[in-house]
């Protein structure tokens, strides 16, 4: 089980990454990350309407689908 949000944010050390980061990270296009987001579950949150990451999670969500 996930450590609750408020948690997990004391061990953050880095920014949080933009779709075209996550695209980067993926070597795949803002559109797959958008994608991934919808139908994978990729883990994100919104600040204002823009798509944020957390380096861990996605990280972790791509070894998961290794």
């Amino acid at each position: 089980m996930r450590e609750p949000i408020l948690e997990r944010r004391q061990h953050v050390t880095e920014r949080a990454w933009t779709v075209d980061d996550v695209a980067y990270f993926l070597s795949c296009s803002a559109k797959t990350v958008r994608a991934l987001v919808h139908r994978e579950g990729l883990p994100c949150f919104r600040l204002r309407s823009r798509l944020r990451f957390l380096p861990p999670d996605v990280r972790q969500w791509a070894a998961m689908r290794q």
